[in-house]
């Protein structure tokens, strides 16, 4: 039971992470981001903000810590070490997965998502 909930907030923190980085692309493109639908980018807005906060106020993101803790009760000892990108995203680069660079990286996001939807809707 453990298992299975710790796989489903997997797949809810990669759905996050997808729709984090698509919506951040999406933002950037003026054309696209007129079509986007009002509720998405909301949901991507929250999401950003969210995990902003989480990684200011708790050092790593909530998604990370609760599916470490469930592999833990399923399996003592099990959980990996590390963040949810290094783990599952080991292929890219370090500089990327560094849990320090988070709320840099979420700062920014936030920054040109914001600027770029402020200046779709004023135009």
């Amino acid at each position: 039971m453990y298992e299975i909930a710790a796989n489903a907030i997997a797949l809810i923190h990669a759905t996050l992470i997808a729709l984090v980085v698509g919506g951040a692309l999406v933002a950037l493109t003026p054309r696209v981001a007129a079509r986007f639908p009002r509720w998405l980018s909301v949901a991507y807005l929250i999401s950003v903000g969210g995990t902003l906060l989480s990684a200011l106020f708790l050092g790593e993101c909530i998604l990370t810590q609760w599916e470490r803790t469930l592999r833990d009760q399923a399996l003592p000892g099990s959980a990996y070490g590390g963040t949810f990108l290094q783990h599952y995203f080991g292929f890219l680069p370090s500089a990327l997965t560094q849990p320090s660079h988070f709320p840099s990286y979420l700062g920014v996001i936030l920054g040109i998502t914001a600027w770029a939807f402020f200046r779709l809707r004023t135009a």
